[in-house]
């Protein structure tokens, strides 16, 4: 097992994701599970889809990949 190094000290929680995204450097897997789950609880706890809180803009300045 390899151990990934993190970059930040705020690896591994949501703020962790958003500072990756903000210096433009590749989101560690911590970083990326920890914003998955953060969101999976709002979108829970907001009675929400997924759908509708990406906007289209988001994800075209992200290069989020949408669907299979």
């Amino acid at each position: 097992m390899t151990k990934t190094l993190s970059i930040y000290s705020s690896c591994g929680t949501p703020a962790g994701y958003r500072r990756h995204l903000r210096d433009g450097t590749d989101t560690c897997p911590r970083c990326k599970k920890a914003i998955a789950t953060y969101m999976r609880r709002y979108r829970h706890d907001k009675g929400l889809s997924k759908a509708r809180l990406i906007p289209d803009t988001i994800i075209q300045k992200h290069g989020i990949k949408v669907g299979a």
